[in-house]
C-alpha cells in the first residue's frame, strides 16, 4: 500500500514524538513520523505518479495548522491530534485529489473528500483499558499546538499479519517556503 502524507516542522514533530515517547508500551511508531494523511493507494505506477507529484508539489506552499483539540475513532482504538479544519487544509486535500483522480484506487477510503477526517496519530487498535490509560496520558499534557506543514511524502507501507509494520519514503516534496510565524 502507499500514502501520501504532509509533515511538519521539527518543533511540532519532536512534540508528537514526546507524547509518543510517553506511551511506548502501547504505541508503535518506529520509522514513522508525525504527518496528515492525504490519501492512500493498493498499487501505483510509481514512476507517472512521482512526475505528477512533482508537479502538483511546485505550486504548494508552506501552511499553518493549529491542533486544538483530541479526536478518537473508537471502532478501532485510535486517539490523535485535530487540527483546526480551515479553507487552506481542504483546499490542499480537494485540489489534490482532483489532480490525482486517474491514480484513485480505493473508493471507500477514509481519506477521499466527503469522508476524511484529517488527524495526527498518537495511537491505534488500542483496547479499552489502553484506550483510556492514553487518553488521561494526553489529556493531562494537552496544549494547544501550532504546526507548519513543510512538505508532502510518498511513502511505501508495508504489513505483516495485516499490522503496519514499516514505510519507506518513495518521494518527498519540500513546500515552497512563505513566512510562516508560530
Amino acid at each position: 500500500m502507499y500514502a501520501v502524507i504532509a509533515t511538519f516542522d521539527e518543533r511540532f514533530s519532536e512534540h508528537v514524538k514526546e507524547i509518543w515517547e510517553g506511551l511506548t508500551d502501547v504505541v508503535h511508531n518506529e520509522g514513522l513520523e508525525p504527518h496528515i494523511t492525504l490519501a492512500d493507494y493498493h498499487t501505483l505506477d510509481l514512476e507517472t505518479y512521482r512526475n505528477e507529484f512533482e508537479k502538483f508539489t511546485e505550486s504548494v506552499e508552506r501552511f499553518l495548522v493549529e491542533f486544538s483539540s483530541v479526536g478518537t475513532f473508537p471502532t478501532n482504538g485510535t486517539i490523535f491530534l485535530a487540527p483546526t479544519i480551515t479553507r487552506r487544509l481542504l483546499e490542499l486535500h480537494q485540489s489534490f485529489h482532483n489532480h490525482f483522480t486517474d491514480f484513485h484506487d480505493q473508493p471507500q477510503s477514509y481519506y477521499v473528500p466527503e469522508k476524511w477526517v484529517p488527524h495526527c496519530t498518537i495511537a491505534n487498535r488500542l483496547e479499552q483499558e489502553q484506550f483510556v490509560r492514553v487518553m488521561n496520558f494526553v489529556y493531562k499534557g494537552f496544549r494547544a499546538q501550532t504546526a507548519v506543514v513543510e512538505s508532502l511524502k510518498l511513502i511505501k507501507v508495508n504489513y505483516e499479519n495485516r499490522n503496519s509494520a514499516s514505510c519507506s519514503i518513495v518521494a518527498e516534496y519540500n513546500l515552497k517556503g512563505v513566512e510562516t510565524s508560530i
